[in-house]
């Protein structure tokens, strides 16, 4: 299990919902700060292309178009 994996168990059971405008982890608290950096130095997300990360950007800044057309 990766390092990004084991942040993500551990702050499963508090992670709001989504909002891409507001942090996911309490800035206010060494571990919501600690995971969020976890988060962001995962080195698996440099196996991404430019191509998919674009796409997955798009994706995340066109979310609430997405969730209001979701597929049946």
């Amino acid at each position: 299990m990766g390092v990004a994996a084991v942040a993500e168990v551990a702050t499963s059971q508090s992670v709001p919902t989504f909002d891409p405008k507001k942090e996911r982890f309490d800035q206010s608290s060494f571990i919501g700060r600690f995971s969020k950096m976890i988060l962001a130095c995962d080195p698996f997300l440099m196996t991404y292309s430019d191509e998919t990360a674009r796409a997955y950007k798009e994706m995340v800044d066109d979310y609430e178009n997405l969730l209001q057309n979701l597929p049946n």
